[in-house]
């Protein structure tokens, strides 16, 4: 029997040969995208061994508390867990940033509106301060509305000559050293919900009543940090986010959108009581998939994540994004392993590896992980978590020391910057109160200070000063693409860069501002200033000549270049006003047009693929080749974007803009030279060889609501009744001799169902065969773009 076997087994296509079809050459691996597993149910884990519970000394006391948890209200929503997965498949890619924090455990006597609000306070000025300096969204998780659970090194703790069960938690036990609070409670879980209940009430209070807009920004710095060097930057952030409101509310925003009055927040917590979790387990009436109500993310913890035992059991089954914690302990294969198990269907945004081993071992193991994560195809968002691997006692006190966390996230994205992955988030153990548990920093906690605020009952947390200057210190990492050319040496000493705006400052004052974003170690001092030296500053409105004549001025004084993204316009008649405006401007020598597409690894290699391999000379035509196919999808749909996206549409926002661009790399003949004007030429003759295409070769759609997610007409930034096309495939052909008759299908589109981006080449099959027709079973060669790059093969081998 013949079957077909590529990245994955398929069903049997005939009975008459006997030959399968398999992945035989491969570039890099790639994961298998389906496999059989065994049946999972909210219970499924009770048959796995399981670590890290608490025992009970009454069992029917337990069992009724888990009875009247199950009875009770679901803490979050199904949507909101797909919306979180959405936002973290960006993270993935470096269009958005993941900030978590919050306590290490949450506690019942400390629990207060004035402390949530004063947390909530700090992780919006963290996010501010990533999402100004960075330059990406942020999505914004709190450690919170369910950290309580701990788990244990030991199962006892002895003092003296007492010896007691370990503190868990306060949905366990008491943190007090005495027996009574000591001894596991079944009545603390019910407390607990009933905490998380009252918690994530007040956070959507603050997220969608107002608390959380930005025009609020200015109103969320701590007293204590008014007077600190981070408190001062930040309302210096905080004034220039105003006026930008200002500009945008003149242009006619309006300043109570949703996008200016609300936030989104989410909630996470260590899956680890997994009875707790069973009983919030709940069955979605609009996916009928099984999601844990308890948060919208769990992760599984260092001691817990052994990959035939319970905890992972649960987590693979649940459909809310989720984490894993990973130490330097962790082998490579077995990674891979995990996430294969834990996201089988490799779905962006389901999976977040958290790296949490210290600053020495995520220099030395990271780039291991990195690489046998990225050869499998596998898609995860890697987050540092640089607080439980450098976790010391000082004087009798658990702390943990500012430079060290810093180190860690420092080592973290310099890894991923030599291996070309994505840093997709951090996550910290803060609080908004201005304790004093972990060492160091601008807030000049010494070891003197641990006794006078420690108040953590489990581990030493960031106070916001110091999680402030944290935030600003990712900030710099996240957007240092102009900083990264020079540091590395690839921005001429010529370029000059200019700001404008409305605000009263000078060059000297630019730079100043520009430097708390940059990096602060003595070895790149010399760098940075350079760097700073060619930033200089102009000030002009926006609805007046006098600003822009003075811009005009300072750029004449230097010789001027102008890049151009997407240099179509939005119709044939703005793009040719386009390109007369722009050359009555600039020359053809100093006009740079820009597609990011163009810079992904494997269509940079598409040349080189092509007239650099004897192999591809003398099959790429149209006697080898019976078709190609070039295919873009996205799991997600416009996600408040649709104003923009309806004014293009798929077929110029994606097809015109970035896959036709693919399509001329494949077909050109080969240049005279790599000059980027040969290089045009061939691309521009494939072109004007392109047929005028017929309306019997196209087709256009839009998506509609389906699985409890909102079609396009449902967003409300999309005009009513618009019939902008979300999903569009054309046939198109090339006249000339290489091409003629081979059909080359272009599809792309919004809300399908995976990630991908992809082109492939099928070719005719061999004229004549002992094994009968082989019209089903025809070679391909597929190069795959996003997510996981890979250039693989596909054979006719015998089964």
């Amino acid at each position: 029997m013949a079957q077909r076997l590529g990245m994955a087994c398929r069903p049997s296509v005939s009975t008459r040969s006997s030959v399968k079809r398999v992945g035989a050459v491969r570039v890099q691996a790639v994961a298998n995208a389906t496999r059989t597993q065994n049946a999972w149910s909210p219970t499924s884990w009770r048959s796995k061994p399981i670590l890290q519970q608490p025992t009970y000394d009454d069992p029917e006391e337990l069992q009724e508390a888990l009875d009247q948890i199950a009875k009770m209200p679901p803490l979050i929503f199904a949507g909101e867990c797909r919306s979180l997965q959405d936002r973290l498949a960006k993270c993935a890619t470096g269009e958005a940033f993941y900030l978590t924090g919050g306590d290490c455990a949450e506690s019942f006597d400390s629990f207060s509106a004035n402390r949530i609000r004063d947390y909530y306070r700090v992780m919006l000025q963290m996010s501010v301060i990533l999402a100004f300096g960075g330059g990406v969204p942020v999505v914004k998780m709190g450690r919170i509305a369910g950290q309580f659970a701990k788990p244990r090194s030991s199962d006892f703790e002895t003092k003296g000559d007492l010896t007691l069960p370990a503190y868990r938690g306060d949905n366990v036990n008491g943190p007090e050293f005495t027996p009574e609070a000591r001894k596991n409670s079944p009545a603390r879980l019910m407390k607990a919900y009933n905490q998380c209940a009252s918690t994530l009430n007040l956070l959507r209070g603050f997220s969608t009543g107002g608390y959380g807009g930005l025009n609020r920004v200015s109103q969320w710095n701590m007293d204590f940090m008014q007077n600190s060097n981070e408190g001062k930057h930040y309302m210096d952030i905080a004034k220039r986010v105003e006026e930008a409101i200002g500009f945008m509310v003149a242009c006619g925003m309006d300043p109570k959108s949703p996008l200016m009055s609300e936030t989104e927040f989410y909630t996470g917590h260590e899956c680890l009581l997994l009875n707790y979790e069973e009983a919030l387990t709940r069955e979605d009436s609009t996916s009928n998939n099984y999601y844990a109500c308890s948060a919208h993310f769990l992760w599984c913890g260092e001691r817990t994540r052994q990959l035939d035992h319970a905890h992972i059991e649960f987590l693979r089954g649940v459909k809310n994004p989720i984490g894993v914690k990973v130490s330097d302990k962790m082998p490579p294969d077995d990674l891979v392993s995990m996430i294969n198990n834990l996201n089988p269907d490799n779905t962006p945004g389901r999976l977040s590896v958290i790296v949490r081993m210290g600053a020495n071992n995520v220099r030395q193991k990271l780039p291991a992980m990195l690489e046998a994560v990225k050869a499998a195809g596998q898609i995860v968002t890697w987050v540092s978590d640089p607080m439980h691997g450098n976790i010391e006692t000082v004087s009798g006190y658990k702390t943990r020391r500012y430079d060290k966390i810093r180190a860690e996230i420092e080592a973290f994205f310099d890894v991923h910057d030599a291996c070309g992955t994505i840093p997709g988030g951090v996550h910290l153990e803060m609080t908004g109160d201005d304790v004093t548990e972990c060492i160091g920093g601008g807030s000049s906690v010494g070891e003197q200070d641990l006794e006078s605020r420690y108040h953590t009952h489990c581990d030493p947390r960031l106070n916001g000063e110091q999680a402030l200057e944290i935030a600003f210190y990712v900030a710099s990492r996240l957007r240092t693409t102009l900083y990264a050319l020079h540091s590395k040496g690839f921005l001429s000493q010529h370029v000059q860069m200019i700001g404008y705006a409305r605000s009263q400052m000078n060059d000297e004052e630019l730079r100043g501002r520009l430097r708390a974003f940059l990096p602060q170690e003595e070895a790149e001092k010399a760098k940075v200033a350079v760097f700073l030296s060619q930033c200089f500053y102009v000030k002009g409105d926006y609805d007046g000549d006098d600003g822009y004549a003075a811009l005009n001025k300072r750029m004449l004084s230097w010789e001027a270049a102008c890049g151009n993204t997407k240099p179509f316009g939005h119709d044939l008649d703005s793009s040719e006003d386009l390109a007369d405006f722009i050359g009555k401007l600039f020359t053809e020598e100093h006009l740079y047009r820009i597609d990011h597409y163009l810079g992904k690894e494997l269509v940079q290699n598409m040349l080189v693929l092509r007239f650099s391999n004897s192999i591809m000379q003398s099959w790429w035509n149209r006697d080898w080749i019976s078709n190609i196919q070039i295919s873009f999808k996205e799991p997600f749909g416009t996600q408040g974007r649709g104003g923009y996206f309806d004014q293009y549409g798929i077929v110029r926002d994606v097809i015109q803009n970035h896959l036709v661009q693919v399509m001329t790399l494949m077909c050109m003949e080969s240049p005279v030279s790599m000059h980027p004007d040969d290089i045009r030429d061939e691309k521009v003759k494939v072109l004007r060889q392109i047929s005028v295409v017929k309306p019997e070769d196209c087709i256009i759609g839009q998506y509609t609501a389906a699985n409890g997610n909102p079609g396009y007409l449902d967003d409300e930034t999309v005009p009513a009744g618009s019939k902008q096309a979300t999903y569009a495939a054309v046939k198109l052909e090339i006249k000339n001799e290489r091409w003629a008759g081979v059909p080359i299908m272009i599809k792309a589109g919004k809300a399908l169902n995976e990630r991908l981006a992809a082109i492939r080449i099928q070719l005719k099959p061999p004229p004549a065969s002992i094994f009968g027709p082989l019209e089903h079973m025809r070679n391909e060669l597929v190069i795959k773009f996003q997510p996981g790059e890979a250039i693989y093969a596909k054979l006719v081998i015998k089964k």
